[in-house]
């Protein structure tokens, strides 16, 4: 359009007018004065200074501004300051572009000043002024403003929904450079950021509540908690400046839904909004466990745990389940100082089964029949455990003469299992012997057929002689006949020459030897504290006779048809071989861990104990509780792990002898946080409704898979919601993935919300209780300089403070034409004009005359 600067000097036209009426009296010159009067008019409207501008509905700068409840009062002020000279100069920089936004952006073009309550109209909070979504006002920003336009953004950075850097990206594909004015006014702010619940517990647990207050200031607070309603109690809290986090222990109540409310308040806090949170818990019935022991009901671990408010039923060995399924009604097992004998395969594998794959909770207590002395080392028992059945190298190294004392007859050739027993004996001896090495022990090995066979010396072995011993092993053949008693007579005569305190004789044998006496040679063996472990191997074994020493002998007595077990077995009794893994005397404990198990457990010493069984913590375990004896590494008390779904727990010194009588009488709390500990935890329903969508839910989630493991699909769902307020609606769901199910809702106040899911045609499939909190954007907490300066960087844009850096008056905006300079040049020329043609035409009047 054409616009004139200066239209006072249309006035001048009023001279070529007179001139004109003067030439239409002279004819003769109606040329000349025509040419001169349209040069006057031309410089007359150059004067004026005309200017062509373009018009355009576009704007060459947008302001973006924050208007969600993070912003405050202070802040808002700076984004009016913005708005008011981004509109004072828009009729000469061309339009603003002004993007609201907060969960959502809309824009308006600005042409000109804006009064204040347009300004207080465009900055007031929107309805969803609870989240914060960058990205959303930065998108459509680059949908409505051509390439080169400059984009101021004023927020705090902190955006609740959506992806601000990505959007950037966006900005800067297209040519538009985004600058950025970090808001960071905080108010005086006390607030709970954070308030949970076990979401599930059984009756008679304690729930650990865990509480976080946040506060802008150091002040002295109070602390309210409430109960299903009931007061709790209140409390004032010295807070410091951040996160203030607090634990407090409420026993569970009766079974349930239960909803807990804090409530934080300070003196000058500004911001009201933060200061409550809601959690809830369902409470379940009381636990069934399960006590395997020796006594059955009559044993200690019974009793002791009866005082945990907990279902308790009490077995014997022999009468333990031997199915997954009969395991399933019970949500944990104690297996009370039982030795890996006293329980079958089947047994056995119904626990490991009940444990791994459906999180059935496993207890271990030791003892004088259980762990490293119950024979557990290499078994399916141990395999579920954090602990190995060994005796710690600390109690170990120097301390056994290990006499291997092997059958090479002509028939240990045969098979038994798939492999020849030669090959799986010489396995056997090596691992032996490797164990022996490793340990600094005295190792012999005597090899017989008819005739015994001195193959390694009693000695101390070291690691140098490592690759002797093993060729030595490896070169031992089958041969000839048996000559049991010979060979025992000649590796008691080889292990009597240690003064190792602990000497040890493993024979193996797969035959029968000729009628001999015995037992004075075991007598023998007695007086010079050597103990014998035997090892029956196929069915032509003397068991008879390997039995009859074993236990003369004080050691084991092992049989087998497969050659194969034949390096377990050797492996056992070379870890057995140091004696008793009893340990005894005064055993200080210190606590070596941080989990619920020992909560109850004060912060003075700690009761010490008469004694434990030594094992040693696998590497993937936890210990709790350990030793703490001068001089000597500890040794795990309290261990604790997770085998597949399922987790367990040992307690070494057991609960059946008297070694921790004084733990028993004074720390009763400690039973039942380890076993509770260990507990499977309450189902979760398949249909159980749960918030989405993060710290600003929009919607509830029936997640199938999630509860129940199993996908199930194609449901036709509802959801009814109650709210705080009593009111009542019917979202359907719909399924948004494989058993995930989702139905739209916008909670419009925190609070705890009741959810019941069912079918569309009616019925109730399950129902729970929803603690909403407050809007994200009440959250206390520094501005997000850092994504400011990361969006900035990504367009080409920069970090200003002040709208003098970016909006300035114009006088030539972009757009326009200036049009005085060629009227001047075309009034020049034509003036010329006239005059030439002036003078030819008097040049012809004289010619004439």
């Amino acid at each position: 359009m054409l616009v004139l600067d200066s239209p006072g000097y249309l006035l001048l036209l009023a001279a070529p007018l007179a001139l004109a009426t003067f030439s239409l009296w002279r004819r003769g010159l109606v040329v000349a004065m025509v040419g001169r009067c349209l040069a006057l008019v031309l410089l007359v409207i150059a004067l004026a200074q005309p200017e062509w501008r373009q018009s355009s509905s576009t704007s060459e700068l947008g302001l973006i501004l924050d208007t969600s409840n993070s912003i405050t009062a202070a802040d808002r002020a700076i984004e009016a300051n913005w708005l008011r000279t981004a509109a004072a100069h828009a009729s000469d920089t061309g339009p603003v572009l002004v993007i609201p936004f907060a969960g959502s952006a809309s824009a308006v073009t600005v042409r000109g000043p804006l009064s204040q309550a347009q300004i207080a109209q465009l900055l007031t909070p929107r309805r969803d002024g609870f989240a914060t979504n960058l990205a959303e006002a930065l998108r459509l920003a680059a949908g409505l403003v051509p390439p080169g336009t400059r984009l101021v953004l004023l927020t705090d950075g902190e955006q609740t929904v959506g992806d601000a850097e990505t959007a950037a990206l966006d900005l800067a594909a297209a040519r538009l450079p985004l600058d950025t004015v970090l808001l960071h006014h905080q108010a005086n702010d006390t607030a709970i950021t954070r308030l949970t619940l076990p979401p599930l517990s059984s009756a008679g647990s304690v729930l650990p509540v865990q509480i976080t207050v946040s506060s802008t200031r150091p002040v002295t607070a109070t602390l309210t908690l409430r109960l299903d309603g009931q007061n709790l109690g209140s409390q004032p809290v010295g807070l410091l400046a951040g996160n203030n986090p607090y634990l407090i222990n409420l026993p569970a109540q009766a079974q349930g839904w239960h909803v807990l409310h804090a409530a934080i308040q300070a003196p000058g806090d500004t911001v009201p909004e933060n200061n409550a949170l809601d959690a809830v818990t369902d409470v379940s019935g009381v636990p069934r466990v399960l006590v395997v022991a020796e006594h059955g009901g009559a044993s200690t671990a019974v009793s002791v745990f009866r005082d945990s408010t907990l279902d308790i039923t009490a077995l014997t060995p022999a009468a333990m389940p031997t199915t997954t399924g009969a395991l399933a009604r019970y949500d944990g097992v104690v297996v009370d100082d039982v030795p890996a004998t006293a329980l079958n395969a089947r047994q056995v594998s119904a626990l490991d089964g009940a444990v791994q794959r459906d999180g059935l909770g496993l207890f271990v207590l030791g003892g004088s029949h259980s762990l490293t002395q119950g024979h557990y080392s290499q078994t399916g028992l141990e395999k579920m455990l954090p602990v190995l059945s060994d005796t710690p190298a600390s109690l170990q190294d120097g301390n056994v003469a290990l006499q291997l004392v092997l059958d090479r007859s002509g028939s240990m050739d045969n098979l038994a299992g798939d492999v020849p027993k030669i090959v799986m004996s010489r396995e056997a001896a090596r691992l032996a012997s490797d164990f022996a090495i490793q340990h600094k022990d005295d190792l012999g090995i005597v090899a017989f057929d008819q005739a015994s066979h001195i193959l390694v010396p009693l000695t101390k072995v070291s690691a140098a002689q490592k690759t002797h011993v093993n060729q030595v092993i490896a070169g031992m053949f089958s041969d000839g006949g048996t000559n049991i008693f010979q060979a025992l007579q000649t590796g008691l005569q080889q292990v009597s020459k240690s003064s190792a305190p602990y000497r040890h004789i493993i024979l193996m044998t797969d035959g029968r030897s000729d009628p001999a006496n015995y037992l004075p040679l075991l007598q023998e063996a007695q007086q010079l504290k050597v103990t014998i472990s035997t090892v029956g191997l196929g069915p032509d074994a003397d068991v008879q006779l390997l039995h009859y020493m074993a236990a003369l002998g004080k050691g084991r007595f092992y049989y087998t048809t497969n050659a194969q077990d034949l390096p377990r077995i050797f492996a056992e009794e070379a870890r057995l071989a140091a004696g008793s893994a009893a340990v005894t005397g005064k055993i200080g404990v210190k606590i070596a861990g941080n989990s619920p198990t020992i909560r109850s457990l004060g912060a003075g010493p700690l009761p010490a104990l008469s004694g434990y069984t030594a094992t040693v913590l696998k590497p993937d375990a936890v210990n709790d509780l350990e030793t703490n004896v001068q001089g000597r590494k500890p040794d795990p008390l309290l261990a604790r792990g997770h085998y597949g779904l399922g987790r367990v727990l040992v307690w070494t010194p057991g609960l059946e002898n008297t070694w921790s009588a004084s733990w028993r009488k004074a720390e009763p709390a400690f039973w039942s946080d380890t076993l509770r500990w260990t507990l499977r935890g309450p189902s979760v329903p398949i249909y159980a409704p749960a918030l989405a969508g993060g710290s600003t839910p929009d919607a509830i989630a029936i997640d199938t898979l999630k509860n129940s493991g199993t996908a199930i699909n194609l449901q036709r769902l509802a959801v009814d919601v109650r709210s705080p307020a009593g009111g009542q609606v019917r979202l359907p769901a719909t399924q948004t993935a494989p058993g995930l199910y989702e139905a739209s809702y916008t909670f419009t106040a925190p609070g705890v919300y009741t959810a019941t899911v069912g079918l569309l045609t009616g019925g109730t499939l399950a129902s729970g209780l929803l603690a909403v909190p407050y809007s994200s954007e009440y959250l206390p907490g520094a501005p997000n300089g850092a994504l400011l300066a990361d969006l900035s960087a990504r367009t080409g844009g920069a970090s200003v403070q002040e709208p003098s850096q970016v909006i300035t008056a114009r006088a030539n905006p972009a757009g326009s034409l200036a049009l005085w300079w060629p009227l001047a040049l075309i009034a020049l020329i034509v003036f010329l004009g006239a005059i030439v043609v002036e003078r030819l035409w008097r040049s012809a009047d004289d010619a004439r005359i």
